[in-house]
């Protein structure tokens, strides 16, 4: 059995809400990833994600707001936002996705259970 293995990069713009007293703004996230699929699945640690916004405006904008307080909400949302995205390509499989023996569980269409 041969296996594929295709290095991938991908980039993809993640919006962030922000909400600052009484005002709502969104953050445009640029994010670059690149990970390694093997026969069409994600290889677990190779995922590298890059994150680029205007962190100087949205902080000059909301001086309230802290800067290192910013950047981990960014990036729980850049995590999020690209998890959905990656699972819905295909590339990850949730541990609900397989059976008890870690393969793909049928879905009732198909078959299955």
């Amino acid at each position: 059995m041969v296996n594929a293995m295709v290095w991938v990069i991908d980039k993809k713009v993640v919006r962030h809400l922000l909400e600052a007293g009484s005002q709502l703004a969104e953050i445009p996230v640029r994010v670059k990833m690149e990970f390694e699929l093997v026969d069409g699945t994600l290889v677990p640690d190779t995922l590298k994600l890059e994150s680029l916004y205007n962190k100087d405006f949205v902080c000059k904008r909301f001086p309230n707001i802290e800067g290192t307080w910013l950047d981990e909400q960014i990036d729980k949302t850049v995590e999020h936002a690209i998890d959905e995205h990656l699972r819905m390509q295909g590339y990850l499989h949730s541990p609900r996705d397989e059976d008890d023996e870690g393969e793909p569980a049928e879905s009732p269409q198909d078959g299955g259970a």
